[in-house]
């Protein structure tokens, strides 16, 4: 498991590298956790909660469409949404909420550039958390 979790937590660092950098999530990365996702699930059991990816996929194109969020973060989030038990779903969002806005008020003051927030970065952050600790 724990080569498990290190394989998956380098595919996550470098979304959020790209993200940060580029402000771009590539389909290869977020396909990439797709097959990481049903390899735990393969061989670990985790459970998939298919329900939590459909609803998160549907707002999250409202939600793109909106301009709020980019596909990359959508598809991104729809994907590691899978792993994620309903009873921590609320913890999920509130922590990836609380990072976003740390990210947005880190960027604000330090940079002046209009880039938008690297959402990768907090839906990381928050799958590895809820992950880890459930």
């Amino acid at each position: 498991m724990i080569i498990y979790i290190s394989i998956f937590a380098c595919i996550l660092a470098y979304i959020s590298y790209t993200d940060i950098r580029f402000r771009t999530i590539g389909n290869i990365e977020v396909v990439l956790c797709l097959v990481m996702v049903l390899l735990g699930h393969l061989i670990f059991g985790l459970k998939l909660n298919f329900i939590a990816l459909a609803i998160s996929f549907a707002i999250g194109l409202v939600v793109y469409k909106l301009g709020f969020m980019a596909a990359g973060d959508v598809k991104l989030f729809s994907v590691l949404v899978l792993l994620v038990k309903s009873e921590f779903i609320g913890g999920f969002l509130l922590i990836m909420s609380l990072i976003g806005a740390l990210l947005a008020i880190i960027i604000i003051i330090f940079n002046r550039k209009k880039d938008g927030v690297p959402y990768g970065v907090a839906i990381a952050i928050s799958f590895f958390t809820v992950l880890i600790y459930t």
